[in-house]
């Protein structure tokens, strides 16, 4: 069983279970939630390797743009929803693009 609370990954204050998701149709992890600057995240997450084994379907051709496209929706989503305030940070980097 995994523990309920955590030292958060940003600024180290106490993080606690927030959520319970599925990880590759194989695992349940814990999502934590920082109680001071609200970072979600994994406390330990074993599963990296095996993500990343295969990380993209040879058959998948519209990568590239879906990235794009998404990203343009997400900046204006973010945008209006914040304004000036709006402070992004994308830890996960994805394929890079």
């Amino acid at each position: 069983m995994q523990k309920l609370n955590t030292q958060c990954k940003i600024c180290s204050h106490s993080a606690h279970a927030t959520l319970c998701v599925p990880i590759l149709e194989r695992y349940e992890a814990i999502l934590y939630k920082c109680d001071h600057c609200g970072f979600l995240g994994f406390d330990n997450p074993h599963w990296l390797a095996l993500a990343y084994e295969d990380p993209i379907n040879i058959s998948d051709t519209g990568l590239l743009q879906r990235n794009l496209a998404l990203y343009q929706l997400t900046s204006v989503i973010a945008y209006a929803l914040f304004k000036e305030r709006c402070k992004i940070f994308d830890g996960g980097g994805g394929q890079g693009f």
